[in-house]
């Protein structure tokens, strides 16, 4: 699955068309972005599969990447953590792993 997620990935950066081959701060942090929500969605995958400490690995994953996307980006994301995680009954295990530091982000 790590695997799949990363070649996902490449194929992402591979296949993103950058105009006159231009590759500058904007269309990186749009990459970037890119690989944040694929890191998410494996994270996703892995709760639908009954993962609980998958889904906190993936998505401090994704915001490791998100703080490197473009403004408010980081933000949204770990807007989308509070709401999943306050929708999942989390075990207290599991649950302080999911609680990031997010200053550090």
């Amino acid at each position: 699955e790590i695997c799949a997620c990363l070649v996902g990935s490449e194929m992402c950066i591979r296949d993103r068309s950058l105009p006159n081959g231009n590759c500058d701060n904007e269309n990186i942090r749009e990459v970037i972005e890119n690989i944040a929500s694929i890191c998410w969605n494996c994270g996703v995958n892995q709760l639908m599969q009954g993962n609980q400490l998958g889904l906190t690995n993936w998505c401090n994953i994704a915001f490791r990447f998100a703080k490197y996307g473009r403004t408010g980006f980081l933000k949204q994301m770990l807007g989308l953590w509070s709401t999943l995680t306050s929708s999942v009954n989390l075990t207290e295990t599991e649950e302080s792993l999911g609680t990031f530091d997010y200053d550090s982000y």
